[in-house]
């Protein structure tokens, strides 16, 4: 159920930014919107975060994020998108190749 829950909701964001922009792959997108969900898998499966179930799980209610220091604070998705622009920006270097404009007289 929560994972249908998070497929909609990502599919979503999805078409939404499709809209927005029609030049951008559906891939990057559908990453994009799950970045930080994959990130609580990865630090999950490395040990450096925790998630404890109990005996049984029968809905959402039954995991419980034990210690989730990175991958649920805000200053994390917002240093990665901080990182992700200057690196798209200034490591692709989109902003060299534009032309500087003329001021108007």
């Amino acid at each position: 159920m929560f994972a249908a829950a998070t497929m909609r909701h990502a599919k979503r964001l999805c078409s939404s930014s499709k809209r927005r922009y029609p030049s951008v792959s559906l891939i990057p997108l559908l990453l994009s919107v799950q970045a930080m969900e994959l990130a609580w898998v990865a630090l999950n499966y490395l040990g450096i975060e925790r998630t404890t179930t109990e005996a049984t799980v029968r809905s959402v209610a039954d995991i419980h994020l034990a210690y989730m220091p990175y991958s649920h604070s805000v200053a994390i998705p917002v240093g990665a998108a901080v990182l992700t622009w200057l690196i798209i920006e200034k490591g692709f270097g989109r902003g060299r190749s534009r032309p500087r404009r003329r001021p108007r007289h």
